[in-house]
């Protein structure tokens, strides 16, 4: 079984979080040394400071970890602060940076086709999934997305204390490239249910650190009662699966 993390931070943020990893290298060792072998990662730059800031970093910064994957941050493409679409989709493809992250409120604009649609409806058919936090009133912008972005692969990273199972289950049933992240899905008989009804693929193994310890959503996936090869293909097989499927 190999632990893929969907979802970890480095970097220093302006307010900082008591068990951040100011360096790439103390994640990379941190990760090390609670048995996950790959992340995929984000810098606070990309959202406190601007994405061109950011995924450069992120690019940068980890070119001697190859078990860390780069993700990069969104822009509206009407104003070009990234370069064109094309322009954007050139240089992942240079990088090889297959997922990307939405920030809209931080970045201050509105997360719907009008907004971003001529870059959804590029990266939409390239299955490059897209990821973004998510809870309590936010999830009325998923939804409204989800009604014209058919076939888009979101990754609802849910950051609420008890589960969202309500905002989030008939996102599942209705929408089937729709994924969760399992930071937050620590309630006791939670994960089951969830495989139960929708299917162990729809769920990556995730940590959100340093917004949560980076072995705390380890231990349900391990003790939750489902069986091995569904606990191996939340683990990290569902994301590699998800990477490898992405046209650049």
């Amino acid at each position: 079984m190999q632990w893929f993390d969907c979802h970890a931070e480095f970097g220093r943020r302006a307010i900082p979080n008591a068990i951040q990893c100011p360096t790439v290298s103390a994640l990379a060792d941190l990760l090390g040394e609670i048995g996950v072998e790959r992340a995929l990662v984000t810098h606070p730059a990309q959202y406190e400071q601007h994405p061109a800031v950011g995924n450069a970093r992120v690019i940068e910064e980890i070119c001697d970890y190859p078990q860390l994957v780069p993700t990069w941050a969104i822009l509206p493409p009407q104003t070009e602060e990234l370069g064109t679409v094309d322009d954007f989709l050139a240089a992942m493809a240079t990088f090889e940076v297959r997922a990307l992250w939405a920030y809209p409120v931080q970045h201050r604009y509105l997360l719907n086709m009008t907004t971003i649609g001529p870059l959804l409806e590029t990266i939409i058919p390239r299955r490059i999934p897209l990821f973004i936090k998510v809870e309590g009133e936010r999830w009325q912008t998923i939804y409204d997305l989800l009604k014209d972005a058919t076939g888009l692969r979101l990754v609802c990273v849910t950051t609420a204390l008890w589960g969202d199972d309500r905002f989030f289950r008939p996102l599942l049933e209705r929408y089937p490239d729709v994924l969760l992240a399992t930071s937050t899905l620590f309630v006791e008989g939670q994960l089951p249910p969830l495989v139960k009804h929708y299917g162990a693929h729809r769920l990556l193994y995730g940590s959100s650190f340093p917004d949560r310890q980076p072995g705390a959503s380890l231990f349900p996936l391990l003790h939750c009662g489902l069986p091995e090869a569904d606990i191996t293909a939340i683990a990290g097989g569902n994301l590699q699966r998800l990477l490898r499927e992405v046209t650049l």
